[in-house]
């Protein structure tokens, strides 16, 4: 008697190809090589709720903000690790839900914690226009300087785009201590890490 017996291991046969798939599925994403090809797969994927959040996307290239090294897979709609640096950059489509979602307009305030990379940190500038103002925090001096270089270089190779970007300011903070300038902002956008 007894229902313990060999059953379970056939149902494993079966469950772990199925699981495999839905992973699979769920976490393989379909990627782009470029810039355009991205913005058009996540138009496909997700749609923009808000033209300019597109527009952001289209102006300033994730790849603007990826070292060297990394240039391969740079516009793969999936979470980047930068391994010497200790982070990881989300994935486009997770910057594309959070600026839809955040209904963004010219000239708000934003403060973003964890601004890694800077991309985001950069498309928020762009929406919000040169009457905004963006604060980018991260706890590290080093992620800090990383940001801070990336936009400082985008700025420069891409001028047309900069003059219509809001001031970027970034801050090295920890999130829970409350020194911070006096603004009151009108979106906080938290993408760090735990």
């Amino acid at each position: 008697g007894g229902g313990g017996g060999g059953g379970g291991g056939r149902q494993a046969v079966f469950i772990n190809p199925l699981m495999r798939q839905l992973q699979f599925m769920l976490y393989r994403r379909p990627n782009a090589n470029t810039n355009e090809g991205l913005v058009a797969l996540l138009k496909e994927q997700h749609g923009f709720k808000n033209d300019v959040v597109e527009e952001a996307f289209l102006n300033v290239p994730r790849g603007c903000f990826f070292p060297e090294d990394m240039q391969d897979v740079a516009y793969e709609d999936s979470p980047q690790r930068y391994a010497n640096m200790l982070f990881n950059i989300s994935a486009p489509h997770m910057h594309a839900l959070c600026m839809d979602s955040l209904d963004l307009q010219p000239g708000q305030r934003i403060l973003d914690v964890g601004s890694g990379a800077g991309h985001l940190t950069a498309m928020l500038a762009y929406v919000t226009g040169t009457s905004g103002l963006v604060h980018a925090l991260d706890i590290f001096p080093h992620i800090v300087e990383f940001g801070r270089k990336n936009i400082a270089e985008f700025r420069k190779t891409n001028p047309e785009v900069a003059e219509k970007m809001a001031p970027v300011t970034f801050f090295q903070r920890n999130v829970f201590l409350s020194v911070y300038p006096a603004v009151r902002y009108d979106r906080i956008v938290v993408g760090a890490c735990c």
